[in-house]
């Protein structure tokens, strides 16, 4: 069997080439996982209470913000060598690291874990600090497990775990809820169990790589690539910990200043927006960091770079315009009565969500020209402007005031980071607004006079929803067209 150092890296290959294709594949299964998550979305909203989502809400920040780093970013290197090796080597570190942190973490919280509950008002959650640590290994494995298979390109493999877990999760969650114990343990056990599936079945791949192709635990070799790669864990663990505290720490502030039924209230106004948004946005971010490595090389990012910001405004804009405008009676009529204070934090949040989608996959860019200092000053300026938004709302008891100014510092920060990085490869100011607006300007003209017209005049809540619902179809139906001219062109 030849060793498969000396086998070229599926990499080479030209960066454009299949762009579009890659993505579906990675993006159809993570689109029936979360299209099986949206729909379960109603029936959870009916069988759990704003409390009991938020006090796993808070758990899952907890989990989330330290398996985040528990790799300490060297799952992002996995991408970037030439040879398989030097990839599975880097895996490998990153599996080893995210072990001792889990670990160390699970303990820490685990003796801290009354502290923690007095800390948030929430008694509950003492009872599950406990299964932070396992969580934090469950969720971290599969970061590094992602991308090995991103290098390998089993597009498809990762579509089918990602299946997979939205399966088991909506499953463990919803026979809970109808057997009668909606609690905040189901929500949790869902959400590790699903995850738990998926990182068994990536993880069963990784061991038949390594078994068929004879790649080897060399320790000196590792310590060559921690030091080669060393920018990742120094300007990276701190920037995404920073960042993942950015998302998440509305959760914990609105627990500290309110209560965990206005957690509640954001969480699921956030899942609703994020579930679609992060899982198209992710799917393309793989696969634009595959590509953009090879751009990098051969002087074509402008293009990829313009490539994926038409499609991102495409798939987002319309979407988050049709929120902005009908969120509270989209919610009302879906979720229940309940939650139409969710769906006015959904109102506030879409715009902002859609410059962050856009900007998100394209931030990849930072690894490939490394660039990544830029990646930390970016998220302290970002989490510090959140705090602060959060604090004024909190102070002055009114959680949309600070909403608001969450999402208006947000739209300009990451705008700004869009812009920035369209500079730096090549694409002028004007040119990637241009890509972002022009071709959804007419349906958002249309899309906005119709709705707001509906409401002017006062009609009933299910027609408005009705409406949107149809809108966004006829727009996704002639967008089809705009697709498939990318998808030549990008083939050329």
């Amino acid at each position: 069997m030849k060793d498969l150092s000396d086998t070229p890296s599926p990499l080479k290959q030209d960066p454009r080439k299949n762009f579009l294709l890659d993505t579906l594949k990675l993006g159809s299964g993570t689109a029936l996982a979360q299209a099986i998550a949206i729909i379960a979305v109603p029936f959870l909203s009916r069988l759990y209470l704003p409390e009991t989502i938020g006090v796993a809400t808070l758990f899952a920040a907890i989990v989330i913000i330290f398996s985040s780093i528990s790799g300490f970013r060297y799952e992002l290197s996995i991408l970037l060598p030439e040879n398989e090796s030097d990839g599975f080597l880097l895996f490998a570190l990153h599996a080893l690291f995210t072990l001792v942190m889990g670990l160390a973490v699970g303990f820490v919280v685990w003796l801290l874990k009354a502290q923690i509950a007095l800390l948030f008002r929430e008694p509950k959650l003492e009872f599950y600090m406990w299964f932070v640590g396992p969580s934090i290994i469950i969720f971290g494995f599969m970061n590094g497990l992602n991308y090995w298979n991103t290098r390998r390109k089993r597009f498809k493999l990762i579509a089918t775990t990602k299946l997979l877990n939205s399966s088991f999760m909506v499953g463990v969650q919803l026979a809970s809820g109808f057997l009668g114990f909606a609690t905040s343990g189901a929500l949790v056990a869902g959400n590790v169990m699903g995850k738990f599936v998926e990182d068994f079945v990536q993880a069963w791949k990784a061991l038949y790589d390594k078994s068929k192709e004879k790649l080897k635990i060399d320790f000196s070799a590792i310590f060559g690539l921690l030091k080669r790669y060393k920018k990742f864990p120094i300007y990276y663990t701190g920037s995404t910990l920073i960042n993942t505290l950015s998302w998440y720490v509305p959760s914990f502030m609105l627990a500290a200043f309110f209560s965990t039924q206005v957690v509640g209230y954001y969480a699921f106004a956030e899942r609703v927006i994020r579930m679609p948004m992060n899982t198209v946005g992710r799917a393309i971010s793989q696969v634009f960091f595959q590509r953009g490595a090879i751009a990098h090389r051969e002087g074509s990012l402008d293009a990829l770079y313009r490539d994926t910001v038409q499609l991102l405004s495409l798939l987002g804009l319309v979407p988050m315009v049709i929120l902005t405008i009908t969120g509270r009676e989209i919610f009302t009529i879906i979720l229940g009565a309940k939650w139409g204070e969710a769906g006015i934090f959904a109102q506030i949040l879409a715009l902002y969500a859609f410059v962050w989608f856009v900007t998100s996959p394209i931030t990849t860019l930072l690894s490939v020209i490394e660039r990544q200092e830029v990646s930390l000053y970016f998220n302290i300026v970002n989490l510090t402007t959140r705090v602060l938004s959060l604090i004024i709302g909190g102070l002055l008891k009114q959680p949309q005031l600070g909403l608001y100014l969450f999402a208006i510092s947000g739209i300009i920060i990451y705008g700004w980071l869009l812009l920035w990085l369209g500079k730096v490869v090549g694409v002028p100011v004007i040119r990637t607004l241009g890509d972002m607006l022009k071709p959804t300007f007419l349906a958002v003209i249309g899309v906005t006079s119709i709705l707001v017209f509906m409401k002017i005049i006062s009609l009933s809540d299910m027609l408005i929803v009705a409406a949107s619902i149809f809108l966004l179809i006829v727009y996704y139906a002639f967008s089809a067209k705009k697709y498939r001219h990318f998808f030549k062109s990008s083939g050329n």
